[in-house]
């Protein structure tokens, strides 16, 4: 005679399962707070050490340009006003970096595709980059805009500064309700050790990946492959 067997979860085997789920989302959640606390210091960083330092020797500056000097040293408030010029341009050069950095203009005006091609561009003298942009029929929403942008941006600058690759493709299409992301590279590529991960930012990228409910999958044999696939 057969015996029906029960393979109703326990009540004891529900709450592991609902205490690994809350852990994970504990996990996640402080995953998404460091990295926002790692750009709010790279921010400061930037702000301190490139516009405080060129505000300041505008400071500096500003004691040598006054009417008098005008009148008993005419040469030397010249000079004096044409280097304060020249560093009031270059602390506006670098807000304007800073800006584009923290959310690029083009990419509020024009969306995703027009700024990942206008940043391929900005690589091009430093790498031969194949950039493609495909299946995008509308805007997508602006936080899964910023955050490809991102992706794709620390990627590029992990091929820059440590592939030492010629070549890089950027190839990023929507299929469906499925956004994929492509960086590759023909660079030495690198280990996939837990130290290597940390270096690259790839800790900090994979936990971007999850909190979106995306998938990542990395070869870094010959060259480095980097697939993002993201959820519509």
């Amino acid at each position: 005679m057969a015996t029906n067997l029960d393979i109703t979860p326990t009540r004891e085997a529900e709450a592991n399962m609902r205490a690994m789920e809350e852990n994970q989302k504990s996990e996640i959640f402080k995953a998404s707070i460091r990295t926002q606390e790692e750009e709010r210091k790279r921010i400061a960083e930037d702000l301190r050490n490139g516009i405080g330092q060129l505000l300041y020797a505008v400071k500096i500056n500003l004691k040598h340009v006054e009417s008098g000097r005008a009148v008993s040293d005419p040469e030397g408030f010249q000079r004096s006003k044409q280097y304060t010029d020249r560093i009031l341009a270059e602390a506006i050069k670098e807000i304007r970096r800073l800006s584009h950095q923290m959310t690029p203009a083009i990419l509020e005006d024009f969306g995703l595709e027009e700024t990942i091609i206008e940043l391929c561009k900005q690589f091009r003298p430093v790498i031969d980059i194949s950039c493609q942009v495909t299946g995008i029929k509308k805007r997508l929403d602006a936080y899964l805009e910023v955050s490809v942008y991102r992706m794709v941006q620390e990627l590029l600058m992990n091929v820059i500064n440590h592939a030492q690759a010629s070549e890089a493709i950027i190839d990023i299409k929507q299929t469906g309700a499925t956004l994929e992301v492509l960086v590759q590279d023909n660079g030495v590529g690198f280990s996939l050790s837990q130290a290597g991960k940390e270096k690259l930012g790839l800790a900090t990228l994979m936990n971007k990946v999850r909190l979106l409910n995306g998938t990542i999958d990395i070869e870094a044999n010959a060259g480095t492959k980097v697939t993002i696939n993201l959820p519509l």
